[in-house]
């Protein structure tokens, strides 16, 4: 799905694979088994949840708030170098890793750059992981 500068975006489906491209105010998908796939331009809200797959999020710009779940599956969250977020992250089995220089700030709890957009990650099951983006 192509998304033109539009104010609201939700998508849900039962099963099968979400891909987004494009910008939009706010964002919301939601799949009861199948991965997602966003690479996208937003600026208020971004979030991105399935029960089963895997989660990849490209946004060179992170947006104000970033919710992204999936029960079993891994996440992979692709920015820029110079991105500003503090993440919380879950994972009751898997790792966090990142290509960015994170902080340490808890145990569950990362700073990067100037700390602006907040992002949540979860993940019963699936490693979660930070890209440089390309």
């Amino acid at each position: 799905l192509a998304l033109d500068s539009v104010s609201d975006c939700s998508v849900d489906t039962a099963s099968g694979k979400i891909t987004l491209s494009g910008s939009a105010e706010r964002i919301r998908t939601n799949s009861a088994a199948g991965a997602a796939v966003c690479t996208v331009d937003c600026r208020e809200s971004l979030s991105v949840e399935t029960a089963s797959g895997d989660i990849t999020v490209r946004a060179r710009v992170l947006p104000e708030k970033t919710v992204i779940d999936t029960s079993s599956g891994s996440v992979s969250l692709y920015t820029a170098e110079d991105a500003g977020f503090t993440a919380e992250v879950s994972t009751a089995s898997g790792d966090f890793s990142s290509e960015l220089p994170v902080t340490v700030v808890s145990e569950e709890r990362y700073r990067c750059g100037d700390g602006s957009a907040a992002i949540s990650i979860s993940t019963a099951s699936g490693d979660i992981s930070v890209f440089r983006l390309q």
